[in-house]
């Protein structure tokens, strides 16, 4: 995934630039951005409500806010959209980036370093790279963008293979009937119905 992922991003570059992208690119930033501040609240007021203990707390909020958007995210949005939709889900990518690093540290260890340097991996500087090169309209060689091509279509087999392995290791009957499992998908659905509407 560290090579297939980036590999990815980077050949949804070779797309052409309308007048849309930019205004679309902004707007998906904008409601990615809300949309973590407003799963964020909603899970407080829950472990709140729930009375979690801090590390539980800390555990829930963390499954809650920091979704599987590079799994998962890169391999639907090409599924559904093509090109276009891995470049615009780069732009989500890079907020979940951002809050992973800082906001996600804090949760754990509220006296801990925001590690900035965690925010340069493969896929985020693969991120930038590709908005680069449609800001300047970059155009990758043909042998090149096939190869890339070729190697970020593992993203979604790969990913397949790491998510069932480890809902593999899942006891189903304790997933579905706990209290917190459930509260979390109420937690999900929410945030994301509010997410839709403002993108409608």
């Amino acid at each position: 995934m560290q090579i297939s992922l980036p590999a990815l991003v980077l050949s949804s570059t070779n797309i052409k630039r309308t007048a849309e992208v930019l205004p679309n690119m902004i707007s998906i930033l904008t409601i990615t951005f809300i949309t973590y501040i407003l799963t964020i609240l909603i899970c407080i007021l829950t472990v709140k409500g729930l009375h979690f203990d801090q590390k539980t707390s800390a555990v829930f909020i963390s499954l809650i806010v920091f979704g599987n958007v590079g799994f998962m995210g890169f391999p639907v949005a090409r599924a559904l959209f093509g090109e276009i939709g891995v470049f615009y889900t780069t732009a989500s990518n890079l907020v979940f980036t951002v809050f992973l690093w800082t906001y996600g540290i804090l949760l754990f260890d509220s006296h801990g370093k925001i590690q900035l340097k965690k925010l340069l991996n493969p896929g985020s500087i693969a991120t930038l790279a590709a908005v680069f090169m449609f800001a300047f309209q970059i155009k990758l060689p043909y042998p090149l963008h096939t190869a890339l091509d070729q190697i970020g279509e593992m993203t979604t087999p790969v990913s397949m293979l790491l998510i069932g392995a480890l809902i593999a290791e899942i006891d189903a009957s304790k997933l579905f009937l706990n209290k917190k499992s459930l509260s979390g998908i109420g937690n999900q659905a929410c945030s994301y119905s509010f997410s839709i509407c403002l993108h409608s």
